[in-house]
Order: structure tokens, then sequence, then C-alpha cells
């Protein structure tokens, strides 16, 4: 036999066996209905989705979103918008469209930034606590003892 047999043997797909029942189930599964709203197309692109993160949804999950995604639609939200915005962002739930908003707090313009003190007064204040200070040279053991003894 032939590599190009064999690859061609590895690579085909082999047909559900009648006899595993574990196949047939997963082939017939289809999930819930899905509402007349909601477009199939989208639903299967969220399905594969979810399956591709290896977060398959359970028939179970799937009603709970369907019935979150109708809640959202009754609050105004467009579906369609909705499982976007979680199949762009790699969300694993569905919630609300947020409107693009900055992360961070939008900084302060450049004259209302505070300002550090100019180098002139930083130096005053330098010469200042030197000129306060007491001269402090090497201090022996005997020193700090005496220092400690009442």
């Amino acid at each position: 036999m032939s590599f190009a047999e064999l690859e061609e043997r590895k690579t085909a797909a082999l047909p559900p066996s009648p006899d595993c029942p574990a196949r047939q189930r997963k082939a017939e599964r289809a999930g819930p209905p899905l509402p007349p709203w909601l477009d199939a197309d989208l639903w299967a692109a969220w399905r594969a989705e979810r399956k591709a993160r290896r977060k398959p949804l359970t028939d179970r999950a799937e009603a709970l979103q369907v019935r979150e995604l109708e809640r959202l639609r009754e609050q105004g939200q467009d579906p369609r918008a909705v499982v976007e915005q979680s199949i762009a962002r790699g969300w694993t739930g569905l919630f609300p469209v947020h409107k693009d908003q900055p992360r961070l707090p939008p900084r302060a313009p450049e004259d209302d930034r505070p300002r550090p003190p100019p180098i002139e007064e930083l130096r005053a204040r330098r010469a200042a606590q030197t000129q306060n200070a007491t001269p402090a040279g090497p201090e022996g053991l005997g020193d700090v003892l005496k220092r400690l003894t009442p």
C-alpha cells in the first residue's frame, strides 16, 4: 500500500455506525426550537463559536440563552448585535450591547494637571533641611549604648 493510499484512508470520513447509539444521538441533536425572530444562521454561528472555544452548549444551556436573548430583545436590544458582540469579545454568555466607552477615565487637559514644584523651590527646601539637621558622624557601638542606658 502506498503512502498516498494510507493518507487517503486516514483522511476519509467514516460514516456513522448504525450500531453506535452515541453517534446517532449526537447526529440527531439539533437543539431546542428557535423563535421566529432569531436568525438560524446567526444561532448556528453562536453554537459553532462556543464549540470552537471548547464550551459547547447543552440543550438546557441553549434554551436558557435563547430565553436570555428574548429578555434582552424585549428591553430593546438587537439580538444580532448581542450575539455578534459575544462572539467578537470571546464571551460565553449573552449580555446587553455595550457602547464603545473608554476603559480609563479621560485624561485632564494639559493646563489642569498638577505640576511639580520648580527646581529652585526644591533646592531651597533641601538647603533648609540640611541646615536644620544635626551633623551625623559615624557612631560606634559604645556611643549607641551610652545613649540608650539611663
